[in-house]
């Protein structure tokens, strides 16, 4: 019975990093959600209008840290098939 890893090395980087992302990203993205939802309602809560602004930021910065990750292993995947460093 042969009990080696069913993935690659290779693979296991993208799949724990689209899993970081998904776990940050998920909190901010109901938060953000939710706010928007609540002021579109006519409901202001002034603790969730100052939370909104880092929120947002954080939401943005995340999106272009996973947006260099994704084309960083795009590069990496077209060196190898390539044979190109």
């Amino acid at each position: 019975m042969n009990l080696e890893n069913p993935l690659p090395r290779r693979t296991w980087g993208p799949v724990v990093g689209i899993a970081l992302f998904i776990l940050l990203g998920t909190p901010l993205v109901a938060f953000l959600w939710d706010t928007l939802n609540l002021l579109f309602a006519g409901i202001v809560r002034p603790w969730r209008l100052v939370g909104l602004l880092p929120a947002g930021i954080l939401f943005y910065l995340l999106l272009r840290v996973m947006g260099r990750t994704v084309q960083s292993w795009d590069e990496d995947r077209e060196s190898l098939r390539t044979g190109r460093p």
